[in-house]
């Protein structure tokens, strides 16, 4: 039985993984999409054609990039973190350490992704709409945050627990410092 939760565990972290690394890619191609905007803007601009989507599109696409790309981020350690700190750690403290900052980040994501589902769901009801000319609904930029927060938060879920997994490995003294698979 516990051979059989393990495999789960497995399966459920392979499939969040790839799901991080898929929405990693659409993000890149969102951050092309807009930089193909704007210059299209620059263009239409200098040949004094009137713009009124491309900028409030291409903020929008930089928008998914950073929230619905994060789970991405901490998938390949891609986050900022200031390591002044932490090269003077011994190998298990820093393990400790990343694994106390997985976890307040786990809190930080889950919280923001909690209290922003209702306010897309407030403009899913209320039917809000950009003050643009454009004039998009609001209900598709506004799921990006609690969107992309609740996969960082999934993400972490499975950071944590290979955090563990190595913790665990340090302090029995194996410590080779490799990521165990989970």
């Amino acid at each position: 039985m516990i051979r059989l939760g393990k495999r789960i565990l497995a399966l459920l972290a392979w499939a969040i993984d790839n799901w991080s690394e898929f929405t990693g890619y659409a993000c890149a191609l969102g951050i092309f999409a807009a930089a193909v905007i704007i210059v299209h803007e620059v263009i239409t601009r200098y040949a004094r054609i009137p713009t009124v989507w491309q900028t409030e599109l291409s903020i929008y696409l930089l928008m998914m990039a950073t929230y619905v790309g994060a789970a991405y981020g901490l998938k390949h350690g891609g986050h900022i973190h200031v390591d002044l700190v932490t090269n003077f750690l011994s190998p298990r403290a820093r393990e400790v350490l990343f694994l106390v900052t997985s976890v307040l980040g786990l809190i930080i994501a889950g919280a923001i992704a909690w209290y922003s589902w209702p306010m897309w769901w407030e403009a899913v009801e209320a039917g809000y709409h950009s003050e643009s000319l454009w004039g998009p609904p609001l209900i598709f930029p506004y799921i990006l945050l609690p969107l992309g927060l609740s996969f960082l938060a999934i993400h972490y879920l499975v950071h944590i627990a290979r955090k563990i997994a190595l913790v665990r490995d340090l302090f029995k003294g194996s410590g080779q410092g490799h990521e165990p698979s989970l």
